[in-house]
């Protein structure tokens, strides 16, 4: 469902009442056209938030997912439009049951905003980031939960940068140890799954230019709160030319 008006909305709302209340107010009304959508929170051991825009990248990233060999998953995308969201479908045909689609006219400026409301559709035990310039391998699902069932609360894998043309090279991150992460060093997230809690969201008051400063204080909050665990084996494939590790 498509809210009306949104950005006219949104800005007499932020005269009104301020921006981060407005934010606010847009965030639950998302949720809730979501969860009607889906007949209340969508449920898997494993919610996997896709970001990023619509085209060929995030169509891998989509199918990376949809490969994976641990299959108690769902897939959240956050759209602007009804005409991206059927494109999803298409990518994700035969596993319809698995795709969840969120249709949230833009808000300028929200980076946060469309992780927050997938976040909240969404009743998973443990949650997943992947965005439209990395891949997964098949094991990565498979490799985090066994450490989370083992007791981790935060896994952490590798990447390994990739050449243009999606090739792997052997040039791989450095491991982020507990210590980094609480000093708010970032790991690429869509090498993160984590056990969903109460610290698990991102300010909604943060601009584009500074996204990289939400994600660095949702990891050190998980980090000083949860066990986390590092994998030392490569489950993420970056594109070098767009390289978001910081580990």
């Amino acid at each position: 469902m498509v809210l009306s008006n949104r950005r006219a909305w949104y800005r007499i709302a932020a005269e009104r009442r301020g921006p981060a209340a407005a934010l606010a107010a847009v965030e639950d009304e998302l949720v809730a056209t979501a969860r009607a959508s889906f007949g209340g929170r969508a449920d898997a051991a494993v919610a996997v938030i896709l970001s990023g825009t619509a085209g060929p990248d995030r169509t891998r990233a989509l199918r990376s997912v949809l490969a994976q060999r641990f299959d108690d998953y769902v897939v959240l995308a956050v759209d602007a439009e009804h005409e991206v969201c059927a494109t999803m479908l298409r990518d994700g045909a035969h596993h319809e049951d698995r795709v969840r689609h969120i249709v949230a006219p833009a808000v300028p400026g929200v980076p946060a905003l469309r992780r927050n409301v997938a976040l909240r559709s969404s009743a998973s035990r443990w949650v997943a980031f992947l965005d439209e310039g990395a891949v997964w391998t098949p094991d990565h699902l498979q490799r985090a939960v066994d450490a989370l069932l083992s007791g981790s609360e935060v896994v952490v894998t590798r990447v390994a940068l990739g050449s243009t043309d999606g090739v792997p090279v052997q040039l791989h991150r450095p491991l982020v140890r507990s210590a980094a992460l609480r000093r708010g060093e970032l790991p690429d997230l869509s090498a993160v799954v984590v056990r969903r809690t109460a610290g698990l969201r991102f300010d909604l008051t943060d601009v584009p230019a500074r996204a990289a400063d939400a994600e660095r204080r949702v990891c050190r909050r998980l980090a000083s709160r949860l066990h986390v665990a590092h994998i030392d084996a490569v489950t993420v494939c970056r594109r070098a030319a767009d390289d978001r590790s910081a580990g």
